[in-house]
């Protein structure tokens, strides 16, 4: 264990701070900028639950009736790559040889939902539906081209042109916290813009409370609006 280290406790206004969360099995630390793609290759993982093991088995229905009532930590502790997969994210994130400390699901999934409220990580994950998997690739396509989704190189790119920092050493939190604050910021200032010729418009403070852990992806899109822009784009 890491001796005569800063902590804090688990509080979410103390997140910014960028220092490791004590818990019961150890300190588990916030992921920084040059750590995402390691990130980015624990999602599946973070996100699995006992429905996706079900998948893993030719007869899903039999799966789910011999495993309905095995917790999800033994069955991840006796499939030996999964295993091996969890022991590794969390040596990641805590710094030490702890997975096998957790003991029950409610204790796993509790430092699993710390590590994505950490780390504002959100995971869709891909539809084994082949047509609905083309969709969603299309409209991911649309919702970038019209600026639906912000991406990680956006948000990296505008903190490091706004703040004139180094990004990298950031943690993952720190960067969506101060990506979200240049929005609210920029947005009101263009509200305070507009109230001069429209006073009847609604200006936001610019230091509001901003939900860091916000899903920019969730945006619906218009079917018909969808249609026309990829009509364009790949009529281009």
């Amino acid at each position: 264990m890491i001796i005569n280290e800063e902590t804090i406790p688990d509080i979410r206004e103390l997140y910014i701070l960028g220092l490791p969360i004590k818990t019961k099995i150890g300190n588990i630390h916030f992921a920084k900028v040059k750590d995402y793609y390691t990130v980015l290759t624990f999602l599946p993982y973070i996100f699995l639950t006992k429905e996706d093991i079900y998948e893993l088995f030719e007869d899903k229905k039999m799966a789910e009736e011999q495993l309905k009532d095995i917790p999800f930590l033994i069955i991840i502790k006796n499939i030996p790559d999964l295993y091996l997969i969890y022991k590794k994210i969390f040596y990641f994130f805590f710094k030490e040889d702890v997975f096998d400390l957790v003991e029950t699901d409610d204790e796993l999934n509790y430092y699993l939902n710390l590590m994505k409220t950490m780390n504002c990580l959100h995971y869709e994950k891909p539809s084994k539906d082949p047509e609905i998997a083309k969709f969603d690739m299309y409209d991911r396509i649309y919702k970038e081209k019209r600026g639906l989704i912000v991406t990680f190189e956006a948000m990296v790119t505008s903190v490091e042109l706004i703040s004139r920092q180094n990004a990298l050493d950031m943690t993952i939190y720190k960067l969506n916290a101060l990506f979200n604050r240049i929005m609210a910021f920029e947005n009101y200032r263009t509200s305070v813009l507009f109230a001069t010729v429209a006073p009847d418009v609604q200006i936001e403070n610019w230091f509001k409370h901003i939900d860091v852990n916000y899903n920019n992806k969730n945006n619906k899109t218009f079917l018909k609006d969808y249609i026309k822009e990829m009509e364009k784009i790949f009529n281009n």
